[in-house]
């Protein structure tokens, strides 16, 4: 079941991933992510599935079956739990 998102989560969540090097490490690119991991947070508090994220992120950037995108989607939700627990930890919105 896919995460349902806020508009502005949502188009932070697609600004990140409209990108042609969303799955790379880029500094320009881990700026978006952490915009959409902040955005998420003040929309949607603490409350995260990584499994849920996971398939929206499949779904959105259009993943398929690469194997190799895969991969960076669940480290990246994977990451963005770490910053949730994190936030909640630090009491940080």
């Amino acid at each position: 079941m896919a995460v349902a998102l806020t508009n502005e989560s949502m188009k932070r969540l697609k600004a990140w991933l409209d990108r042609e090097t969303w799955h790379t490490s880029h500094a320009i690119d881990e700026d978006y992510f952490y915009q959409f991991v902040g955005q998420y947070v003040t929309d949607h508090g603490y409350e995260f599935n990584e499994e849920n994220m996971r398939q929206l992120i499949a779904q959105v950037a259009e993943i398929g079956e690469r194997s190799g995108l895969r991969e960076v989607a669940h480290e990246r939700t994977a990451l963005m739990r770490e910053i949730i627990d994190f936030m909640k930890a630090t009491g940080r919105r």
